[in-house]
């Protein structure tokens, strides 16, 4: 009788959840937050009730939301879902956050590269070059209108710049570089929100999410990329055109890591060494990161990378003072 009563709670549980899945996939329609928010009640429902409830879940959302849409928007909702299925398994079985990040990383970008393709091929019906080509000739035709009411020659140099960035072929050769890294910036939002909700709902040995300023990208992964950056300049070098879309990809992640290490570095030793308010420090980096000087944080991550000055790689052994 016990184990029936709680498999009808369990059930009511998901019922409820699938509602609110339903109408978080109807919402994402319209205002695309459905990549944070949608995993969140999966997450739940996995901790509570197991795999087996969640997946169900996430499944009849799909269902209900190809009813009221398309079976795209429903695939597109499934899609998104399964980071919470990631989340959830992690949560529970008390993976390191840096493992699960990891993970959910990976989740995304494999999300990403299957809602792309879809979007290109299923509904579209076109090639990505051509996909690609039009999502991003409205902003070259608009550069192109805003050079001829702004004709004087730094003006022309500039939006010539940002026209040569805007090609079709360039944003292609960028486009691996900027999936990896949102992807993992996205992991970190919906595993920082996630545990946050978590808490307030009073869930028990959940483990606090690591505050920004300890996060640390240890040597290994710097040297892994270094390695994909000569590799693309190599092939690049025999005139192999993969060659330069791996150099591209992987100096795109170099710089963003860098960059991640650098502002995380400002964020520790202004709060733990200067003890400035967050008002102040959120003011400098707004500041600093759309300004010439940003290249600092560059500088700085690659500099925290080799030497650690915050002591916070677990690969490398310190002594104890």
């Amino acid at each position: 009788m016990e184990n029936r009563q709680i498999k009808i709670k369990r059930i009511i549980e998901t019922a409820m959840m699938i509602a609110l899945m339903v109408i978080l996939s109807v919402i994402n329609v319209y205002l695309p937050i459905g990549q944070v928010i949608l995993p969140i009640p999966v997450t739940v429902i996995y901790i509570r009730n197991g795999f087996k409830y969640s997946l169900s879940s996430i499944i009849l959302t799909g269902i209900i939301t190809s009813m009221i849409f398309n079976p795209i928007t429903g695939l597109v909702s499934i899609l998104a879902s399964v980071i919470g299925l990631i989340l959830g398994y992690c949560i529970k079985n008390n993976i390191k956050m840096s493992k699960t990040l990891v993970f959910l990383g990976i989740g995304f970008i494999i999300i990403f590269t299957a809602s792309f393709l879809l979007a290109a091929f299923l509904i579209n019906g076109k090639d990505l070059f051509t996909m690609v080509d039009e999502i991003f000739k409205p902003l070259r035709d608009s550069l192109d209108t805003y050079k001829a009411v702004m004709p004087n020659e730094e003006t022309a140099v500039l939006i010539n710049q940002y026209k040569e960035v805007l090609k079709t072929e360039n944003v292609l050769k960028m486009l691996p570089g900027v999936l990896i890294s949102s992807s993992f910036i996205l992991g970190y939002i919906d595993y920082i929100v996630t545990v946050y909700i978590l808490k307030k709902l009073r869930y028990k040995n959940i483990k606090e999410a690591k505050s920004f300023s300890y996060i640390h990208i240890n040597i290994k992964v710097g040297t892994i990329i270094g390695i994909c950056l000569l590799l693309g300049s190599v092939l690049e070098r025999f005139n192999i055109s993969l060659g330069e879309y791996i150099f591209i990809g992987s100096l795109s992640i170099l710089q963003f890591i860098f960059i991640i290490n650098g502002i995380a570095c400002f964020v520790y030793y202004a709060k733990n060494k200067f003890k400035m308010s967050k008002g102040i420090m959120i003011f400098i980096l707004i500041i600093t990161l759309f300004s010439p000087i940003s290249m600092i944080y560059i500088f700085t991550g690659l500099i925290d990378m080799v030497f650690d000055f915050r002591k916070l790689d677990s690969f490398r052994s310190y002594k104890k003072r």
